[in-house]
């Protein structure tokens, strides 16, 4: 397995004005009318498996009444996922089991893939810490199935540097025609079998997995971490096309009782009795079903798993129940990070859960266009709470849909966040446009433009001279504007319509080099040489939103 990408630069601030002179670079509504769309294998416009020889993955044999049949052995054993050839560069991809193997040369012999760093406050990804920010595609990937390029995404993601994206597992699927974003009958993979409009949640839909590893297997090659939301599927907006739905073949007859399970402190039979009442019924097809995904996933060291999106509008003590059975669940079978989605669990607080790696938020919204300070505040504080934790900010709200007038107040969400010391993904509906049957494929330009401004930032932040484990976030040393800094030696700050920037080097004697560069096109400005030792006043160039680095001088 390859080992995370790094831009090849020196700690002098010489090589970090060559960087910044590189950043120059080339943007839900989850609702849905009517009835179901037809389950199945794939779409239901054919019945088969989407855009794939149906007999390539057509049940084997008849299966025993009293066990979920999940139509494999193992991920690795389904062709296309190991074999991606006619996808990706062969020479990118790695198997499974072999994920990180020539990582062995990670400083103090860290082991690879995605971990929580020793101060708790921040990821590492093979043994290198991050602050992770990238795209978050939701269910396009499985809701536009064979036709979304997912390589050509992934491409673009990798070639801006970002190094994560975001995937729900699912959603319930009603009139895609009807969605602006899609606007025709799309190939969507689910994870269950069954025939039009009918789910057997009891089959589960080995294309589906395929597919899932055939992603997170790309991802990997190109050093990106896959978070994966689990549970929901658009309960609260889509019940009406979701696989639990009992006029489609699930146990729920409401769509409050997803979280309602027989047993929150056990888990169900490994065999099925259709006599069961339905709330142990709704527990048993949930836990094939993450079981089935960890299984799939157990070979690679790139994943978090997400919870729950969201739930405030369910019973909060059964939300509460659930996340937590979901955590020992997945904690008891893999080693992957775990997360949860605090600030929408209103009965319970995870920070001192100790099988939850990693506090996810949805908040703030971003629908005024606030200034980059309101989200800086906002993950400063949840940065400074204890035991530590990372934090993501796994759902802007609301989604990005190609808005042109809304890239500067993204760019402001992004950064006001990854200097807060959170991890970042764009809600970035226009990314469905890689499907370019896509309605939504018309907003490519301000889709790129967007992906631009967020690579901006992780080429700042996956600079090799950074001691990320070492920065914190810190207003007071640049006058409150957001600020990440290891103080006396490295400071980013983030500059709106001030003028200049006072910045505290009181306690940081020496000589620094200071540039500022533009957050819209990673363009650097004139250097500019800093005494320290003192508070000092620098001058931003121009009105635009400027980045400001200072390192010291070596």
């Amino acid at each position: 397995m390859m080992r995370l990408r790094t831009i090849p630069l020196a700690v002098s601030f010489a090589a970090a004005t060559m960087f910044l002179a590189a950043c120059g670079g080339g943007v839900t509504t989850e609702g849905g009318g009517g009835g179901p769309k037809g389950a199945g294998t794939g779409s239901a416009k054919d019945g088969g498996p989407s855009g794939r020889d149906a007999g390539a993955f057509a049940d084997s044999g008849t299966k025993d009444e009293g066990t979920i049949d999940d139509g494999t052995e193992d991920a690795s054993d389904l062709p296309g996922v190991s074999d991606l050839s006619d996808r990706s560069d062969p020479s990118d991809v790695a198997a499974p089991q072999d994920a990180g193997a020539d990582a062995g040369g990670t400083d103090g012999g860290v082991l690879p893939g995605l971990s929580v760093g020793p101060s708790g406050y921040y990821l590492r990804l093979d043994g290198k810490p991050v602050i992770l920010v990238g795209d978050s595609l939701t269910q396009g990937w499985m809701e536009l199935g064979a036709d979304f390029n997912y390589v050509e995404y992934l491409d673009a993601l990798s070639s801006r540097g970002l190094n994560v994206v975001m995937i729900w597992s699912y959603i319930g699927i009603t009139d895609q025609r009807d969605d602006e974003r899609i606007g025709y009958d799309a190939p969507e993979f689910w994870p269950w079998n069954g025939g039009p409009g009918k789910f057997d949640l009891n089959s589960l839909n080995p294309v589906y997995f395929e597919q899932l590893g055939e992603f997170v297997r790309a991802a990997r090659a190109r050093d990106m971490v896959v978070l994966i939301t689990v549970h929901d599927g658009g309960v609260k907006w889509r019940f009406d096309g979701h696989p639990f739905n009992s006029a489609l073949g699930g146990p729920l007859a409401d769509k409050a009782g997803y979280v309602e399970l027989d047993d929150y402190g056990a888990e169900a039979p490994a065999a099925f009795d259709p006599s069961w009442r339905w709330q142990k019924k709704n527990q048993f097809f949930q836990e094939r079903f993450c079981e089935r995904m960890i299984d799939t996933l157990k070979g690679f060291d790139n994943v978090m798993f997400e919870m729950f999106n969201e739930g405030e509008w369910y019973d909060q003590g059964n939300l509460l129940k659930h996340q937590t059975h979901f955590l020992s669940f997945f904690r008891k079978r893999t080693d992957a990070i775990t997360a949860v989605n605090d600030d929408h669990v209103l009965a319970g607080d995870y920070q001192g859960n100790p099988e939850c790696d990693v506090i996810t938020n949805h908040s703030p919204r971003w629908d005024a266009m606030p200034p980059a300070r309101d989200f800086f505040d906002h993950y400063v504080a949840a940065f400074g709470k204890t035991p530590p934790k990372p934090c993501f900010f796994s759902e802007p709200v609301p989604e990005f849909r190609g808005e042109a007038d809304r890239l500067d107040a993204l760019m402001r969400m992004a950064w006001g966040t990854a200097l807060g010391g959170a991890g970042f993904v764009l809600q970035n509906d226009a990314s469905f446009g890689f499907d370019t049957k896509a309605a939504i494929a018309s907003k490519a330009a301000e889709r790129d433009a967007a992906l631009d401004r967020l690579g901006h930032i992780t080429k700042v932040l996956d600079d090799p001279s950074l001691n990320i484990e070492a920065m914190r976030p810190d207003a007071a040393v640049a006058a409150g504007l957001p600020a990440l800094c290891e103080r006396g030696r490295m400071y980013i700050v983030y500059v709106e319509s001030q003028k200049s920037v006072t910045l505290d080097l009181s306690d940081a004697p020496g000589a620094f080099d200071a540039r500022f560069f533009d957050p819209k096109t990673g363009k650097p400005g004139p250097p500019v040489e800093v005494s320290g030792g003192a508070k000092r006043s620098i001058d931003k160039p121009g009105t635009d939103d400027q980045v400001l680095w200072v390192v010291i001088r070596k």
